[in-house]
């Protein structure tokens, strides 16, 4: 999982506060979770007993949060959703539409990238991902072939919902916002669902780079990334965050049998 410099730091301001704190509460622990972990994980993965408690973390409401990828094969000129990429079909359909209003677009764009990439990576150009040097990238930006690209649909907090459940991940923390409970609240916490209206936002972006060998250039590979993020308006906060310790251990040390075993079950 990758996330800003911003999300990294409050990632650490509250491991900082739960790490002072959570020794008040021996049933409970933070699992470490190894270097790269798989992106199926949340930020923070809680053990009471054993029993995973996953909670995802965000900086703030204007975080990106869940979403997935989608390719295109200028051949038959039609897009598809990544291997790893599972959306609900309601909002796959609004995606696709969306998608092939950007379909000249795109072509221009992919055109372009084929007539000024080095011979032995134009031969690859024929569609997303796109495979170009990182200079070729920034010169697509400069150009302003990235921006007729972007998109933008509004959805409802459901799609935050099923994706993080897919994850068996049923909490989430938010900067300035406090802790929400999302799909379900098995745990029983006395805090509220997390329940704002959100937009999903399409663009065309390079993620990384690396040298290629035999060209001795950095070259970057991109696809149509499809993000959420929570809007503003209509936002309310939580009265329990992690940023405080009282109120961390008031919540996980309130936890019962019950509570336990109702997220055994979820994490089935």
């Amino acid at each position: 999982m990758t996330v800003g410099k911003g999300g990294e730091e409050y990632e650490k301001k509250v491991m900082a506060v739960l790490n002072r704190n959570i020794k008040k509460l021996p049933k409970l622990k933070i699992k470490e979770l190894p270097a790269g972990f798989a992106s199926n994980l949340p930020d923070l993965v809680l053990l009471y007993d054993d029993t995973e408690i996953r909670v995802e973390i965000k900086m703030d409401i204007d975080a990106q949060m869940g979403g997935g990828s989608y390719n295109y094969d200028k051949k038959t000129g039609k897009f598809y959703a990544s291997e790893k990429t599972v959306i609900d079909s309601g909002i796959h359909e609004m995606i696709m539409k969306t998608l092939k209003g950007k379909k000249t677009a795109l072509d221009k764009l992919l055109l372009y990238a084929k007539k000024n990439a080095p011979k032995v990576l134009s031969e690859s150009i024929n569609g997303l991902p796109l495979t170009a040097p990182r200079e070729l990238w920034d010169e697509l930006r400069d150009e302003a072939f990235l921006r007729p690209l972007n998109g933008k649909i509004e959805v409802g907090v459901d799609f935050l919902h099923d994706h993080y459940a897919k994850k068996k991940c049923y909490y989430i923390q938010i900067g300035g916002y406090g802790l929400f409970y999302l799909k379900e609240n098995p745990l029983n916490l006395p805090i509220p669902q997390l329940n704002t209206a959100m937009n999903l936002e399409l663009r065309l972006g390079a993620a990384g780079s690396k040298m290629n060998q035999t060209l001795k250039i950095k070259v970057a590979s991109g696809n149509m990334r499809v993000q959420g993020r929570l809007k503003k308006q209509g936002a309310t906060k939580s009265p329990y965050s992690l940023e405080n310790g009282d109120q961390f251990v008031k919540l996980f040390g309130s936890l019962t049998n019950a509570d336990l075993e109702r997220l055994k079950k979820k994490m089935k």
